[in-house]
Formats: structure tokens, C-alpha cells, sequence
């Protein structure tokens, strides 16, 4: 008699992967920020210069993409007059037709957008950056270079486009995000040209200029969420509240509210919405979601539709890994909440687009102390 088949195991090494994976996109896209930023004759940041992450821009009614609809690049910048769309991925996927329908989707950048921040909320033009994992650039410009010289393609650009790949690496001393460009070009000719050669950007300047940053504008592990929500957010909580009788065995209750969390995640950890095309990141989505996986580990409870009681504990070892075990052994049950908390988003979630919105300092807006990229 054959015996039944053993149940998979938890493979932690897939979850730490994930999360360092989406971590290291965090740091690229505020790597390119920085450098984006950078003013090299006065050796500092352009104090002028606007950015977002997730930014809410329009397309044109003759886009071949996506016409006359709302996107979100990953980044979006504007310098001098000038602007940079910016995707970034995380993907290590070999497969080229994967990475064949990224370039064609990032096709939807090369338009004229409605969204910068200008009265009219155009620009002249702005250059394209598709930011993609070291280990994979070759992969994508290959496709790039194929496309160009095939007179049948569909991965046209009109405009400036710049493949730029990034990878995290330990220095003697330092951690850096490396930066350099594979393919294409840039409007500015002098950066094209540094990024060309590579521009190292030292980790502990992307801290100490826009702060402990650990969400970009798409979802990131579950496990990576919960981790940070565990150890950073509700332990700020529990001295705000007396014990409750129930506190024991090791455990607090905590009551906690969605929109209190997200503001702080968004303050601490993400972005916050700067004005009507801002993107709140982390989404109250992602947040409230997380929040539903705890109730379904036991470990907490819905009070209602925005109000939970966490019953919160020390926990041993590895967080990532003790959330990323949860995710694996209640998969069943987690599978029943579906994907609905994702889109659309909770009423009241982001103002409506006006027509024209006027121009509005980003709510990280460091000041002007010396801080080279590649310090």
C-alpha cells in the first residue's frame, strides 16, 4: 500500500529571499532618487528638486499602452526643468518573454504625462529608467538591442530610455547600492556618462538623508509587513495603555486602529501623500490585510471593520521567519481572503485627481547638508 505523500515543508530560505529582494528594491529606488538629485559642480542635492514615489500621473488619450488612465511609476522626478520616469523590479526571472512585457508596459512611459509638478502639470519631455536587478540587465538590454534593430517591434521609445541596474554590496567599511547604466541614454549627457562608469551610493547616506525607508509603491511579503509591524509598531503602543486583566501567559492586549498604523508606517517607514497625485505607501490595503493574517494565526481579533486587539508577545528568533511559517502552515485559510484588499482601495483612500494641481514640496524634503552619492 503506497503511502500517502508528506507534506511539503516550510522553506525559509524562499521567504528571505523575497524580503531581501524587496528591500534591496527599496534601496534602488532611493538610490536613484539620490542620484537623480545630485548636483555634481556644487557637490551637493538640488534643494529644488521634486520627487515621489508611486506618483499618480496621466496619460494621453495617444498612448499605446494605456491611454487616457492613471499609472504609477515606481519613481518620478523632476529637476531643473526636467523629468525622470523611473521602474524599478525586483524580478530574477530568466524568462525573456516576462521581461519582453515589462519593457513593453514601461512602453506606457514614453508619453506625454499630466502630473509634474507644474501650474499646467506638463513638462516639455522626460527621460525613461527601467532599474533591474545586476544579474539580469544583460537579459533585458539584449531584448532591447533586439527589438531596435527588428523593424517589426514593439518596444518603441521616442524619448530618452536608460537600462540602469542595481546591486547591493558590502565595502570594507560601508554598504552600497551600486548604480550603472547598460543600455541607452540620458538627456544629461554627464550623468549618462557617471552612470555609464557606475556610481556607488552609500547606504548610511540614503538613511540619513530620507530616513529609515522600507516600502516602495507595490506590496511587499507578507511576512516582511508583519515583521515590521511586530517589532516596530505596536511595542510603541502598549506604554500608551494601561494592562488589560487579560495580560498573560506573556501576552499584552493591544487595541490598535488601521488608520493610526498606516499613518505611522507611512511616516517611519514609507511615504506619505504630499498632494491630490500622491500615493500613501505603505497602501491601507496592505496594511489592513496584514492585520486579517493575524486574526487567522490567533493573534488577534476584529473589534470592527478598523479596530483590532493584538495580542501582542515577545517572540523568539528569526521574525521574518516565524511570520513566513505562519503565512506557509495557514495557507489554506489565507487563500479564502482572496486578493479584494488590494483593489480597489478602502473608501476614503486618496484624494481624486483635480485637473491641475499645483506645485507642493514632498513630505521628504531633506536639507542641503553635503552628502555626495558615493560618500
Amino acid at each position: 500500500m503506497a503511502r500517502p505523500a508528506s507534506k511539503p515543508k516550510y522553506d525559509h530560505t524562499i521567504t528571505r529571499e523575497d524580503c531581501d529582494n524587496y528591500y534591496n528594491t527599496v534601496l534602488a529606488a532611493l538610490a536613484l532618487i539620490n542620484v537623480l538629485r545630485w548636483d555634481e559642480p556644487g557637490r551637493k542635492l538640488d534643494p529644488d528638486a521634486r520627487f515621489g514615489v508611486g506618483r499618480r500621473m496621466t496619460t494621453s488619450e495617444k498612448n499605446v499602452v494605456s491611454a487616457s488612465t492613471v499609472i504609477t511609476p515606481d519613481v518620478v522626478l523632476q529637476r531643473a526643468g526636467k523629468g525622470v520616469v523611473g521602474e524599478i523590479t525586483n524580478s530574477l526571472t530568466e524568462n525573456d518573454e516576462y521581461w519582453a512585457e515589462k519593457l513593453q508596459q514601461v512602453c506606457k512611459y514614453d508619453d506625454s504625462l499630466l502630473g509634474w509638478w507644474t501650474k499646467d502639470e506638463k513638462l516639455p519631455t522626460h527621460d525613461v529608467v527601467l532599474v533591474v536587478p545586476h544579474s539580469r540587465v544583460v537579459r533585458v538590454t539584449d531584448i532591447l538591442a533586439k527589438e531596435k534593430s527588428d523593424e517589426k517591434d514593439t518596444i518603441k521609445f521616442n524619448r530618452h530610455v536608460a537600462v540602469i541596474s542595481f546591486h547591493r554590496h558590502s565595502g570594507a567599511a560601508k554598504e552600497y547600492v551600486d548604480l550603472m547604466k547598460f543600455f541607452g541614454d540620458l538627456s544629461d549627457a554627464d550623468l549618462s556618462e557617471r552612470l555609464r562608469h557606475g556610481i556607488p551610493v552609500a547606504q548610511n547616506i540614503l538613511l540619513k538623508v530620507y530616513g529609515d525607508r522600507k516600502f516602495v509603491d507595490f506590496p511587499p511579503p507578507m511576512a516582511y509587513v508583519l515583521q515590521i509591524m511586530w517589532d516596530a509598531v505596536f511595542p510603541s503602543y502598549i506604554g500608551e495603555l494601561p494592562i488589560a486583566d487579560g495580560a498573560n501567559k506573556g501576552r499584552t492586549p493591544v487595541k490598535v486602529d488601521l488608520d493610526r498604523i498606516c499613518e505611522d508606517l507611512q511616516n517611519n517607514f514609507g511615504f506619505q501623500v504630499d498632494d491630490a497625485r500622491g500615493t500613501e505607501v505603505p497602501a491601507k490595503a496592505w496594511i489592513k490585510k496584514a492585520l486579517e493574517h493575524l486574526v487567522i494565526f490567533g493573534m488577534a481579533s476584529r473589534i470592527d471593520d478598523k479596530t483590532y486587539e493584538v495580542q501582542y508577545r515577545a517572540l523568539k528568533g528569526d521574525h521574518v521567519e516565524y511570520f513566513g511559517g505562519q503565512v506557509f502552515k495557514h495557507k489554506g485559510k489565507l487563500d479564502l481572503l482572496g486578493t479584494p484588499l488590494l483593489q480597489p482601495p478602502l473608501p476614503g483612500f486618496g484624494p481624486p485627481l483635480p485637473v491641475s494641481s499645483p506645485p507642493k514640496s514632498p513630505t521628504i524634503v531633506p536639507d542641503t547638508a553635503k552628502a555626495t552619492p558615493a560618500e
